[in-house]
This record gives structure tokens, C-alpha cells and sequence, in this order.
């Protein structure tokens, strides 16, 4: 027993601690054959008199009160439910124990995984089927270890076989996830020359026919493009057709004329004047676009059907984005590949739905770092991941969001993210904008006092309440996996059969 309830309401209790515990410990109350859980969002001593507070102060009226935030409750140790009476006064508060926590979150065994650890050393399992049912939103500022998060969580989805994921690594994090999962992760590199000491499974090369005049638009601000160039480009789908990035790029600038000085096909001029577009709109959309059309990836390639084919066997692909590591590659690059994904899978699902097929296409996540620069009020809302976050979730794609500036997404799209798992934030924007939708009763004062790194507070869809966890040390988890995977056997038909031939 760490204290006793002496007041409060539903709302917040209020408990005279005889131990002291930390801030958003989890708890139990117990009182006969009905048990509550909750967690701690306030610690405070009593008030005393001046002339009192340089004595030795002991007894019950100056031990510290702690404000409990209760969560759920069970009777006669049946299904926890919402709070909806109130433990009496005197009632014991305990702190939590292994079975209370497996007894709300579940056991610790597939499909559950243990996230980290509780106070107390106590174990967080997650159900990561649930996890993955709605957008998941990783957040936390800079240096507070976001990628380490999202590789713990990835070692659990792979290694439980939870669907397939696609991750654009921007900053190649990620690709560390092959090494414990060979048979399971696809490393993809974004063209060619990637450095390092691991080679991809393949180059990710993109056709110009895939390129279409939004995914232009979603870069207008990067390009510094008008509402005129716009109509430009529609105007070059109308004229060339699908093959209209390689030939509007491939036009001349230089002002060709036959005999009779009227301006040859194959120019700017010529397409000006058969499109009646203004010529200097034309030759500055044309610009604009020529950095673009020489960035090493845009090739006629297959290889994007072979990624493609590979999530939809269940397997985890990382795109690594190499040497192209400006904005305008990871824009253009996850939405022209989202979009594509979005296509196939609402495909697939109609036909499983019209009977054509015998089950659903494969569960997707798609993870997307720096998510404020495809996400943000300007774009989101015609970027494929806007649509991604509000309807694509019955089509088996869900979407996850790593960023450490979450005040920066998209209202509309924040209130799609069903969990979130946030370290700490220093920014009090950011802390609004993570529990954005989220009823916060002590949430933001539990964010702002969080562990520089490793540390967390999970909450929304995929926890049955919030809870602050010590994140699992990602390099011992990876020791373990690999521990494992080489003393475990297997034949050639099964390794074949892993592969997804």
C-alpha cells in the first residue's frame, strides 16, 4: 500500500500517500470485490504555516496528497469498464502489479508486444493488431529518440507478421531493420550509387508516367510555381497524354522556325501557340521543371511493381532516399508511391467485397517521417497521405506519422490519428497539438516533464487508457532477435515459402 483516498471527485481523486511514488505512476485502488485503476497526474504537500515548515514535520496531516485520474474499474474481477462510481474513503491505493497491468492491456504474447517498461519495472504490452487499425502518430523534439520508438514498435509488427509496412527512411534509420528481419524487410535504395555497407535488394526508379500535375503542386512552394504554371501542365497532359513530364521537359527553349517562320514542333514557342498559353508562363513553368527532370530516378523502371508485389505479400520495404535527400525528393517521391499503393489496395479490396476474390489485400502501414512537409494546412488536403489519414482505413492502409513538430500538422489529419505516442516536446504548441482531441486531465504536464529520451506517454486508440513508458533499449531488443534467429532452424521449402515465392 503506497497511501489511502481522502477526498475528490470521479474526476480526480484525491489519496495521502505513506510512500512516495513519481508522477503518472500507474495505480490500483482496491475496496472489497471491486477494484479501480488510474494514474497519478499531480503530487503536492499540504499546506502548513510558515513558522512550521523549518520543523521536522511528521505524522498524517503532513504526509504529501497525490491527484489520481481514474481510469477503469472491474467488479468481482470481471471486464474493466468506464469509471462510474467512486471508491470510498479509506479505500487502499496499490501500486500497480504485473497481472493489474495484463489484466487491462493483455498479456504479454503475440499479438500483444511489450513496448517498454512501466514505474515499478513492470511490463507495457500492446495489441499491435489494434495498434495498426487507425493512424499512428509518432512525436517528440528533436534528439528524443523518435526513430528508436518506431523500430521497437517495427521489431514487433514484422516479427509477429502484423501486416506489411512501407517506410520512407529519410534519414536512413531504418535500414538497421533488415539485418534483424532478412527474410521479411526489402531494402530499397531511391536510384542508384547508395553508400555504405549494405546493398539494396533493389533501385526504386519512377516512370514519368507516373508523375501527374498535383504531385507537381504539392511542390508549388518548393518551386516557386503560380497558378499559371499549373494550367500549363494541364495543358501538357492534354496535348502529350501520359508522357507528358518527359515530353513538355524534353521541349526545346531555343526558337525554332521553318522556312516560312512559323515556330517548329518540339519548342516552347510551338506549344504556346497551339495551347494559346502565354509564352513567358510556358518557358517559366518549363524551368521550373527542369531540376526536377534530371533527378537520376525518374527512369522507365519495373521496379515499382516489385515493391509493390512485395508488400502485398505481408513484407516490410524501406526506402532508403540515398543520395537525394532534399524536400522536394521526399515529396514528390511518397506521394507519387502512396498515391499508387492507394490505387492498388482499394482495387483489391472492391474485388474481395464483389466476390471476385477469395480475402482482403495484405494490411499496410505506411510511415512517413518529417510528416509536417506532406501533412501541413497547405497541402494535406491534396496529397495522397491527407486522403490516406481520413479514408483509407477501410481499404486496410493505415498511415505513420513521425514528426517533432505535430503543431504543424493538419488539424483535420491530427484528429484521424487513433494512437500517439509522444516523447517529450518542449514547444507548449507541439503539446497542444499531440493531445489535440484527446480529453488531457494531467496528459500535457506529464509530456513536459518526460525523460529527455527513451521516456513516453501512449494514448488513444491502440491502450485502453494513457500511460507513460520507458521505451525498451531498441540495441537489446536487436541482440535478442538475432540470439534467437540464428539458434532457430528451418527447412528450405519453409525459407523458400517466407520469401513469398
Amino acid at each position: 500500500m503506497i497511501g489511502k483516498i481522502t477526498g475528490g471527485s470521479i474526476g480526480s481523486l484525491t489519496a495521502t500517500l505513506s510512500k512516495m511514488t513519481d508522477l503518472g505512476s500507474f495505480v490500483v485502488i482496491r475496496e472489497g470485490d471491486r477494484k479501480y485503476w488510474g494514474t497519478i497526474t499531480e503530487l503536492a504537500h499540504p499546506q502548513v504555516p510558515a513558522e512550521l515548515a523549518a520543523m521536522e514535520l511528521t505524522g498524517s496531516r503532513f504526509q504529501p496528497e497525490a491527484a489520481i485520474h481514474l481510469k477503469r474499474m472491474s467488479e468481482a474481477n470481471g471486464d474493466p469498464l468506464p469509471v462510474k462510481q467512486l471508491p470510498s474513503l479509506g479505500s487502499e491505493v496499490h501500486q500497480a502489479g504485473q497481472k493489474d497491468i495484463e489484466l487491462l492491456f493483455g498479456p504479454t504474447t503475440p499479438p500483444h508486444w511489450v513496448l517498454g517498461q512501466m514505474s515499478g519495472g513492470l511490463n507495457l504490452p500492446i495489441n499491435l493488431e489494434r495498434l495498426v487499425q487507425r493512424p499512428i502518430g509518432v512525436f517528440g523534439a528533436t534528439g528524443t529518440g523518435k526513430s528508436f520508438i518506431v523500430r521497437v514498435v517495427m521489431a514487433g509488427l514484422i516479427q509477429n507478421r502484423v501486416g506489411g509496412n512501407l517506410i520512407f527512411d529519410f534519414h536512413n534509420d531504418y535500414t538497421v531493420l533488415r539485418d534483424m528481419f532478412p527474410s521479411q524487410v526489402r531494402l530499397v535504395t531511391l536510384g542508384s550509387g547508395m553508400g555504405g555497407d549494405r546493398q539494396p535488394d533493389f533501385n526504386l526508379e519512377i516512370s514519368p508516367q507516373e508523375i501527374t500535375p498535383r504531385d507537381i503542386l504539392n511542390m508549388s512552394s518548393l518551386l516557386n510555381m503560380t497558378d499559371n504554371a499549373y494550367l500549363v501542365l494541364q495543358s501538357a497532359v492534354s496535348f502529350f497524354g501520359d508522357r507528358w513530364f518527359s515530353s513538355f521537359t524534353g521541349l526545346s527553349p531555343h526558337k525554332q522556325e521553318d522556312d516560312s517562320k512559323k515556330p517548329l514542333p518540339g519548342s516552347l514557342t510551338f506549344f504556346s501557340n497551339v495551347n494559346h498559353l502565354h509564352p513567358a508562363s510556358v518557358r517559366s513553368a518549363w524551368a521550373k521543371l527542369q531540376g526536377l527532370a534530371g533527378r537520376g530516378y525518374i527512369n522507365q523502371n519495373k521496379s515499382l511493381t516489385n515493391m509493390i508485389d512485395s508488400l502485398e505479400n505481408g513484407k516490410t520495404v524501406v526506402v532508403n532516399f540515398g543520395r537525394f535527400e532534399t524536400d522536394m525528393d521526399l515529396i514528390l517521391v511518397s506521394n507519387v508511391l502512396s498515391r499508387l499503393i492507394r490505387e492498388r489496395w482499394m482495387e483489391k479490396t472492391n474485388e474481395y467485397r464483389s466476390g471476385k476474390t477469395s480475402g482482403p489485400p495484405t494490411p499496410l502501414t505506411i510511415w512517413i517521417e518529417e510528416a509536417h512537409k506532406v501533412l501541413n494546412s497547405e497541402v494535406a488536403k491534396q496529397t495522397t497521405f491527407g486522403i490516406l489519414a481520413r479514408e483509407m482505413r477501410k481499404f486496410g492502409v493505415t498511415l505513420g506519422v513521425i514528426d517533432q513538430r505535430p503543431s504543424e500538422i493538419d488539424p483535420d489529419v491530427m484528429s484521424q490519428i487513433g494512437t500517439r505516442i509522444s516523447g517529450w516536446l518542449g514547444d507548449t504548441s507541439d503539446i497542444r497539438g499531440t493531445l489535440a482531441g484527446i480529453s488531457d486531465r494531467g496528459l500535457s504536464e506529464q509530456l513536459a516533464r518526460l525523460a529527455p529520451k527513451q521516456e513516453v506517454v501512449i494514448m488513444g486508440w491502440g491502450v485502453p487508457i494513457p500511460v507513460t513508458v520507458k521505451v525498451r533499449d531498441f540495441f537489446k531488443l536487436q541482440a535478442e532477435i538475432q540470439k534467437t534467429s540464428i539458434k532457430s532452424t528451418q527447412t528450405a521449402e519453409e525459407s523458400i515459402a517466407e520469401l513469398g515465392f
